[in-house]
């Protein structure tokens, strides 16, 4: 239905030439231990980057915002970790339920490893960029560089991510609104 304007909605790439944080924001859980394709194809995109910059640090970002009992964060480190990332590598942001909550516990985070003007990369769900980039630059986040990810959509956990996750167009006009 909405199809012919997603292209308005999406941002290009900017890929990273050095990456000492890379942020991954997560979309939805489909239970306590599976993650959404989208959130795995945000996962995926992360441990590519890494194996690309070894020493960079992943910080994986979400609470439990669908009320599983379990942060997004905790189940998505594990899947990080199966996939060969050393857990030395892997931050557990496990705290946020927004977007600006997100970026503002990583960047915490950051501050409190000591790291002067560290290099960021954002991993977001394609349809989630925007909003993200709108936030880091509202908090004045420097040294940015993204990735989008995009996987086919299926229902998550609970009513409210099984809205948020029916189809592309729920998506799309979830971050809309």
């Amino acid at each position: 239905m909405f199809a012919r304007f997603y292209h308005l909605l999406l941002i290009p790439d900017r890929p990273p030439k050095s990456v000492d944080f890379i942020i991954v924001l997560s979309y939805a859980l489909k239970s306590k231990t599976q993650l959404t394709p989208m959130t795995a194809a945000c996962c995926d995109l992360a441990i590519a980057l890494w194996r690309r910059f070894p020493n960079a640090r992943i910080i994986m970002s979400s609470g439990d915002n669908q009320f599983l009992g379990i942060p997004n964060s905790d189940v998505m480190v594990n899947y990080a970790s199966t996939h060969g990332v050393p857990t030395q590598c892997l931050l557990s942001e496990d705290r946020s339920i927004t977007t600006y909550s997100n970026l503002v516990n990583c960047y915490q985070i950051i501050n409190r490893l000591g790291v002067k003007h560290p290099q960021i990369t954002v991993i977001a769900y394609d349809l989630h960029m925007n909003r993200a980039l709108a936030t880091a630059k509202k908090l004045g986040i420097k040294n940015l560089s993204w990735r989008s990810a995009h996987s086919p959509v299926s229902p998550a956990y609970g009513y409210k991510g099984w809205f948020q996750t029916r189809s592309r167009d729920t998506i799309f006009l979830y971050d809309i609104m």
